[in-house]
Formats: C-alpha cells, structure tokens, sequence
C-alpha cells in the first residue's frame, strides 16, 4: 500500500516536472534510446 502510494507521487512529481520545463528526464531518457537504434 505504501509502494502503491509512492508511485502515484512520483507521478505526480514527474508530471510536474514536464508541465516546467516541457520535457521529463524520462521522456528525454526515451529519445536518447530511439535514436540510438
């Protein structure tokens, strides 16, 4: 239950993150693996 709360608020934190600075650190991650395929 603890877990289950934690990722919600990380989500939460991500989501925030992207909504500042238009990209996430994991959407930025996402780019960098495709393009290197």
């Amino acid at each position: 239950m603890l877990e289950q709360g934690k990722t919600i608020h990380n989500l939460g934190v991500n989501h925030t993150i992207k909504n500042v600075f238009g990209i996430s650190i994991l959407d930025q991650i996402n780019l960098e693996l495709n393009r290197v395929e």
